[in-house]
C-alpha cells in the first residue's frame, strides 16, 4: 500500500509526512539543503520502499487505492503515473 509522497535527491530518500504532497517534500529538501530539487518524485509504502510514479500507480491499483479513469480535483487518474492528488 502506498503511504507517503517521496523524492530521491542526490542518493537520499526524503519522505513526506502522512497526507503531504510532493510540494511539501520539495519544500523540506530545499529548506534542508538549499539546493534546487531535481530528484525523482515517487512514493513509499509502509516499509519505506521507494516506488516511481509508474510503479506506484500499479501498486495503488492492485491495492484498490485508486481506480483508473476516476476524476480527481486536478486531473483524471490515467493508470500510468500516480500523483499525490490521486490519493489525498
Amino acid at each position: 500500500m502506498i503511504t507517503r509522497a517521496a523524492i530521491i535527491q542526490d542518493g537520499v530518500l526524503y519522505i513526506g509526512e502522512v497526507g503531504e504532497r510532493h510540494h511539501n517534500v520539495i519544500h523540506t529538501i530545499f529548506t534542508k539543503t538549499g539546493k534546487k530539487v531535481t530528484g525523482e518524485q515517487g512514493f513509499t509504502d509502509e516499509l519505506k520502499t521507494f516506488y516511481t510514479r509508474e510503479e506506484a500507480a500499479k501498486l495503488a491499483i492492485a491495492c484498490g487505492m485508486v481506480v483508473e479513469g476516476k476524476a480527481n480535483i486536478r486531473h483524471v487518474f490515467d493508470g500510468k503515473r500516480l500523483y499525490s492528488e490521486d490519493l489525498w
